[in-house]
């Protein structure tokens, strides 16, 4: 199924390269050490967003150790937010509309205001079809970046 193909494939690339340090460099007089480093996201399930897509993109997230909150419009089953909280994702079920308010509110904010709040990581991994929504919200922060780019398997 979907999901744990994608889940399968997540934790091999995690251990094999984004977990591990590495120096692709190889050069004898100094070490280039590459680190992927987990960073705060929110990933965003608009009403018209596809329910695996968006725990795709969140259990990727987990997979990789990052700080998440997940803002959708639809419910989510029963036993997958115990999964998720037991995870440590955030989660909280708001309409499009109530989303869009939030972001308003905290477009005037500050990088050093916004630390303390769900886009504390400056990263929105926003699932559905309201990029233009999204970016009037934000009143076209640069420094806050938005992902709307579809989601892939692996």
């Amino acid at each position: 199924d979907y999901l744990s193909r994608a889940t399968s494939s997540d934790a091999e690339a995690w251990a094999l390269e984004f977990g591990a340090k590495h120096d692709p460099s190889q050069l004898g007089v100094e070490r280039n050490i590459l680190r992927y480093v987990p960073q705060k996201v929110q990933v965003r399930a608009d009403s018209t967003a596809d329910l695996a897509q968006a725990l795709r993109v969140v259990l990727a997230g987990v997979a990789a150790g990052a700080p998440l909150q997940f803002s959708t419009a639809t419910d989510v089953p029963v036993a997958t937010h115990g999964v998720l909280e037991n995870a440590g994702v955030e989660i909280v079920v708001e309409s499009d509309e109530e989303y869009r308010e939030g972001l308003r509110k905290l477009a005037g904010k500050s990088m050093r205001e916004l630390e303390d709040t769900p886009l504390g990581g400056s990263r929105i991994r926003y699932i559905g079809d309201d990029e233009l929504g999204i970016y009037e919200a934000l009143n076209g922060r640069p420094d806050i970046a938005v992902y709307f780019q579809p989601v892939t398997e692996s």
